[in-house]
């Protein structure tokens, strides 16, 4: 009866991340056009020292999505993988124009001390290693009923 409820709680969840991944690798796409455009403005408006900040943000990010683009790769050519992995449409992309400056540009203090935003805290993954972590899981789960 455990494993009744466990495919049945498995396919709601393909379903959710059929949805998931493309807006996830929608945002990765959005983030880093988004990332090179600052960093491209920045200097004009505030100085080389905070576009060399949006620089090694956007390297960091970077890695971090390649990172993310392997394992979503990977995931599609398993075997009842029913998803996609290609980038979506951004709901309003005015909206996101007025508001991403605002949001995104990180604050340079007077000594910068060249420490990179993942020293601190890795706490702030936004939730995309649990999303990741659980297609994987819903993977074994399928593949566990499937034998």
């Amino acid at each position: 009866m455990d494993n009744y409820f466990k495919i049945l709680r498995a396919n709601e969840e393909i379903k959710r991340l059929n949805v998931e991944i493309p807006r996830f690798v929608t945002y990765m796409r959005d983030e880093e056009a988004f990332l090179r455009r600052q960093e491209e403005r920045v200097p004009i408006e505030h100085g080389d020292a905070l576009a060399h900040r949006v620089a090694l943000n956007r390297e960091q990010q970077g890695r971090f999505n390649d990172g993310h683009r392997y394992r979503l790769l990977a995931l599609s050519k398993l075997l009842g993988f029913t998803g996609s992995i290609m980038p979506g449409f951004p709901v309003d992309k005015q909206r996101l124009a007025e508001e991403a400056p605002q949001s995104h540009l990180p604050h340079v203090p007077e000594s910068f001390d060249g420490a990179t935003p993942g020293d601190e805290d890795e706490e702030d993954s936004d939730g995309e290693a649990e999303t990741l972590d659980a297609m994987f899981v819903v993977l074994r789960i399928t593949e566990d009923s499937g034998e």
